[in-house]
């Protein structure tokens, strides 16, 4: 794997869950805009300049992680692949593709694959969650709230990924004093509500079922929190809004052994980390909980998304990244959003409006 970019994200997301795969998979080299020395997962790493890189090199690798500036994303991917690399599979950092420069979109094409380094839709609670549903009978999740505790298209990845759904159908940003409350309805029925701004040292979370409730601990001693927002969220989750049903709840919450991480429990189910992931959950007090954790279970979804790479399998797909960045455009923006053949990029119309209001940008 050829890494490109060398900032925080490299530094304590990704070089840390990558050197749990050695024996797997080599690092070919951590380029950036000039040499010099940086730390990282216990050893020194030296940066080198991209350009300095040879297309023997470049030829040679089988994975490119590309997490720079989202204005050199584009440079980056024409530099690369003109100097051999569209034989590589592309991980590219979050959110791909800024709106504005969509119009770079068929750059992406021209490697062999292409998949976003989304590790939120590939966090360990979100499997022991679901598992936690269908053992206890309380059928599949149909809600989840966040207590600031997503954030921005990370967030939609998230739930997308907790609820099993495909596309963001609707969705909406309502405000109440300084807080502020993100809805979106999934096309499965399924729904999401997000309370900002992000705070993951205070953040709660809890997924609704037809039958059922999970939460984290601690969450009945802030449900005042939403009751500014009550009305928005309504249906469903208001109908389980209690704190009788929150001490019902079943808890999500870390399981550990000697201080040390050692698996995601949930009622009767546990989603168990290995030695490797346990290493990248290691920082973390014993006391925290779930969302408490969640730089580092970041990181152990970083390596599980790499891990399904090295398989044969999926990342995150490029279609449902974008549609993350432009949902939260939208939201963030405007405060609504609606999918439909211009909005949408599934629609060949969509495409075609985003691509030339792109090329207007020009930037």
């Amino acid at each position: 794997m050829l890494v490109v970019g060398a900032g925080k994200r490299v530094l304590e997301t990704a070089l840390p869950a990558l050197a749990q795969l050695h024996g797997q998979l080599e690092i070919e080299a951590v380029c950036g805009r000039k040499v010099r020395p940086v730390s990282a997962a216990g050893r020194n790493w030296i940066v080198e300049r991209l350009d300095s890189l040879s297309s023997e090199r470049l030829r040679a690798v089988n994975f490119v992680y590309v997490a720079v500036g989202k204005a050199s994303v584009a440079p980056v991917l024409t530099d690369i692949l003109a100097r051999g690399a569209q034989g590589a599979t592309l991980l590219l950092e979050t959110p791909g593709l800024l709106l504005k420069h969509l119009r770079h979109r068929p750059l992406l094409a021209r490697f062999r694959a292409a998949w976003i380094a989304e590790d939120c839709a590939f966090l360990p609670w979100i499997e022991c969650a679901r598992s936690a549903l269908a053992r206890a009978d309380l059928g599949p999740p149909r809600a989840v709230v966040f207590l600031q505790s997503a954030y921005a298209y990370h967030g939609v990845a998230t739930a997308r990924a907790l609820l099993g759904a495909s596309r963001v159908t609707r969705g909406r940003r309502n405000s109440a004093a300084k807080q502020r409350l993100r809805s979106m309805h999934f096309d499965n029925g399924g729904q999401a509500f997000s309370l900002e701004p992000r705070d993951y040292s205070i953040g709660r979370l809890a997924i609704f079922s037809e039958r059922g409730l999970v939460s984290d601990a601690g969450w009945d001693e802030r449900i005042e929190a939403f009751e500014p927002h009550a009305r928005a969220i309504g249906g469903l989750v208001a109908a389980g809004w209690t704190r009788a049903a929150f001490q019902g709840a079943l808890r999500l919450e870390p399981e550990c052994a000697g201080g040390q991480m050692v698996s995601v429990r949930c009622g009767s189910a546990r989603t168990p980390l290995d030695q490797a992931e346990q290493q990248l959950a290691a920082r973390d007090a014993a006391s925290s909980g779930i969302v408490q954790r969640m730089e580092s279970m970041k990181r152990v979804g970083f390596l599980r998304l790499v891990r399904s790479l090295l398989a044969g399998g999926p990342a995150h797909p490029v279609e449902l990244g974008l549609e993350d960045m432009l949902v939260d455009w939208w939201l963030e923006r405007p405060g609504f959003w609606r999918d439909g053949g211009l909005t949408s990029l599934r629609s060949p119309v969509g495409r075609g409006l985003y691509g030339a209001l792109s090329r207007l940008a020009g930037k």
